[in-house]
């Protein structure tokens, strides 16, 4: 296949086949590439995933109700990706996320 501007492929899960997705959205798509964590409408499962790939912590949640941590938050904006952890939860503490660290280990409290 070959991409236009504006477009991105992606290869689905038999890895045979590879589609083209019209109309993505350049920024988000390249933020890594420009130092940014770019978030739009994220939810927290979601942005705590890359955070823990990022700085290398384990990520786990206190309380057994997944969706209610899914649907609570949905995030936008922008990071430096070389913002230090402790900046990175701050900004979040504002959204009324809270927090708990332990050792290499990051809980989420609801």
């Amino acid at each position: 296949a070959i991409l236009r501007p504006g477009q991105q492929a992606q290869i689905k899960d038999d890895r045979h086949m590879i589609s083209v997705l019209e109309h993505i959205d350049t920024a988000k798509a390249v933020a890594w590439k420009n130092g940014y964590f770019r978030f739009d409408n994220t939810d927290l499962p979601t942005l705590m995933r890359q955070l823990s790939r990022w700085y290398d912590v384990t990520v786990s949640y206190q309380g057994n109700n997944m969706q209610e941590y899914e649907a609570a938050y949905a995030f936008v904006g922008q990071i430096e990706r070389k913002a230090n952890l402790s900046v990175v939860l701050k900004l979040l503490e504002l959204g009324g996320v809270r927090f708990r660290i332990d050792d290499k280990s990051l809980i989420v409290m609801p």
